[in-house]
């Protein structure tokens, strides 16, 4: 009963944020909710897709937190959803946006 309470309630938190996005004059496109970020955690096993480090659920395996990546950027049509989203650590995304 439990799972099942939590999952209504990430669903109901990522439809709540959609409402109010949809009518927000500039929604934030980069806010990844919960529900899906712990979905892309879950697909890619606490593992870095760049470096394939492994880390825990809180933090990656560089000691800093995990930063959910959006594989095609938004800038170039990229979607907010869990084919194009991946999870890496924080040394990783910042050396790949500084090229």
């Amino acid at each position: 009963m439990g799972v099942l309470v939590d999952l209504w309630a990430d669903t109901w938190a990522e439809m709540a944020w959609d409402i109010r996005t949809a009518f927000s004059a500039a929604p934030d496109r980069r806010y990844v909710p919960v529900g899906l970020r712990r979905r892309v955690m879950e697909r890619d096993k606490c593992r870095c897709y760049i470096c394939k480090r492994a880390g825990t659920e809180e933090t990656g395996p560089d000691g800093r937190s995990w930063h959910i990546d959006h594989i095609t950027p938004l800038s170039k049509g990229g979607q907010t959803a869990l084919y194009n989203l991946a999870l890496s650590c924080a040394t990783c995304n910042q050396r790949k946006a500084a090229k």
